[in-house]
């Protein structure tokens, strides 16, 4: 069930958005929860947890601006689609200041709601981990989260960038079931994001940063049986996607190399490209075949 939050601070029409969203959810089933106020929605999300999956927001209020309140959501939110409404058409230039995804005229809200909606409900974004901190809640994008560490009773986040966060809720409570496809458990203590792994070793996961995550005896078999699993989706993934330009390296390792393979523990068979949409496909490329090719020239 998705959640929907309407913020106007006019009560008649605040209604009328609800009943307009009610009416064109295309069946989709949805909670409503509606907002007098800027600051009663910010309340809602960073002291109670509250975490719309859209945001229907009206752009001329007196606290605060609907621009302004989507631009916290976008910070607070980052999975929150957020649509305008507004009865002034000189809005339609400054809601680019946020992400948003589509701005309506209040005049024209029956014809548009609907597509709006469908819209929202199609965008594709990473998912969230949300969770309580010592004042409030706080949400992360997974594309932003390294790994998980629970220590003692308390899950440290490591995210890019150095940044570390802490929370009561254990991993298993954390990750919901979409975002418990992006990470690995390869400890007893640590999970780490599938999508960040530079390097797997023989004892651990290299992470941008040189950030190195154990993988204990208990779970290595798992946890590479996981990794070469999502690698071949990921791979399947990029074969079939179409973008302007991508490279796409296979290398199959033969017994000519075998004798420097047997030198070498580290294999590094996860890059990422960019496409100019800033879509994320695979690549595999073993380093060793790059070291190998180095070695033997500097023989020669």
């Amino acid at each position: 069930m998705r959640n929907i939050a309407i913020c106007d601070d006019e009560p008649l029409y605040r209604e009328r958005l609800a009943q307009s969203v009610r009416a064109h959810g295309n069946g989709q089933a949805a909670q409503l929860q509606l907002f007098d106020s800027p600051a009663a929605l910010l309340q809602a999300v960073h002291m109670h947890g509250y975490a719309p999956d859209i945001a229907v927001l009206d752009i001329q209020m007196d606290e605060m601006t609907g621009i302004e309140l989507a631009k916290q959501l976008n910070a607070a939110l980052p999975q929150c689609a957020i649509i305008f409404v507004s009865s002034f058409l000189g809005f339609a230039t400054d809601v680019y200041e946020a992400e948003h995804t589509y701005f309506i005229l209040k005049s024209e809200l029956e014809q548009r709601i609907g597509t709006a909606l469908q819209r929202a409900l199609n965008r594709k974004v990473p998912p969230v981990l949300h969770y309580p901190v010592t004042q409030g809640y706080r949400s992360v994008s997974c594309a932003q989260v390294l790994c998980l560490e629970r220590i003692l009773r308390r899950t440290k986040l490591t995210l890019l960038g150095s940044i570390t966060e802490w929370t009561a809720l254990p991993p298993a409570e954390l990750l919901d079931a979409e975002a418990a496809q992006q990470f690995i458990r390869c400890h007893q203590s640590y999970w780490v994001n599938f999508r960040q792994i530079e390097t797997m070793e023989n004892d651990c996961f290299l992470l941008p940063g040189g950030l190195r995550v154990p993988i204990s005896r208990t779970y290595r078999s798992t946890a590479r049986e996981q990794f070469f699993s999502r690698l071949q989706i990921y791979t399947r993934t990029a074969l079939n996607w179409r973008c302007g330009s991508f490279i796409f390296v296979l290398l199959a390792f033969r017994s000519s190399a075998g004798h420097f393979l047997q030198r070498q523990r580290k294999v590094t068979i996860w890059a990422r490209v960019h496409s100019a949409s800033g879509l994320k496909v695979v690549r595999v490329v073993p380093v060793v075949i790059a070291s190998f090719t180095a070695h033997r020239t500097a023989s020669a």
